[in-house]
């Protein structure tokens, strides 16, 4: 059976989503994680009340990848929305704006598509809920992955207090023509599924307004 992706909708999906979380930054990677608990070995956040985690599950039923997006309309953002300066996003802030954090997959996975298929799940998700700006922050050597997918650049590189040197990158997710562009598989869905936003031109000419007030550029 295929690798398969789905909401994390009972307790149960959200412990084992915790779990995993601990495996691959605790015990992996080695990073300091404010709310981990080493006795329980799970890994879980206050945004995780509000927010939309997606994870995927190989043919064992094992938990293979995680993504999480938090939405502006129902979430304090806290530290997040000075870290990423979240106001630039204009009258959109905070309703139309979310924030997509814990993307990881298992060693076993990096190299093929399911970090692309779990931010596809969260994007899709994102954009039928009306959400217009996703923000996220990586390391560098992440950088070209997240701008390929049509994140871009509209600030410079900060101090994560988890993670270090990071970029925060901004999706703008009904920039059809971004995503043409830099052949993001972001298109595919905002262009088929829901034609109606791709055409919106009144947010396109929201969108302009936002690339040229930001520099922002074509990957």
């Amino acid at each position: 059976m295929p690798i398969t992706i789905r909401l994390a909708t009972t307790e149960q999906d959200r412990q084992r989503v915790f779990r995993f979380r601990y495996g691959i930054y605790v015990q992996e990677m080695g990073r300091p994680q404010t709310y981990a608990d080493h006795t329980g070995r799970t890994i879980e956040e206050p945004l995780d009340k509000t927010g939309r985690t997606f994870f995927a599950e190989d043919e064992r039923g094992h938990v293979v990848g995680t993504v999480r997006t938090n939405y502006g309309r129902d979430t304090d953002f806290g530290d997040y929305a000075a870290l990423y300066g979240m106001e630039c996003a204009g009258g959109c802030y905070p309703e139309r704006v979310s924030i997509t954090t814990k993307l990881m997959v298992s060693p076993k996975y990096r190299t093929g598509t399911l970090c692309c298929r779990l931010s596809i799940a969260g994007f899709r998700c994102a954009l039928v809920d009306g959400i217009l700006f996703d923000f996220i922050d990586c390391n560098p050597h992440l950088e070209d992955t997240f701008q390929r997918l049509g994140y871009r650049r509209y600030t410079g590189r900060i101090q994560h207090p988890e993670y270090g040197d990071v970029l925060p990158l901004v999706l703008l997710l009904t920039d059809l023509d971004h995503f043409e562009r830099v052949g993001s598989p972001f298109a595919r869905v905002c262009r088929e599924a829901f034609p109606h936003l791709a055409a919106n031109r009144k947010m396109q000419d929201r969108l302009a307004a936002f690339h040229t007030a930001h520099q922002l550029q074509p990957a």
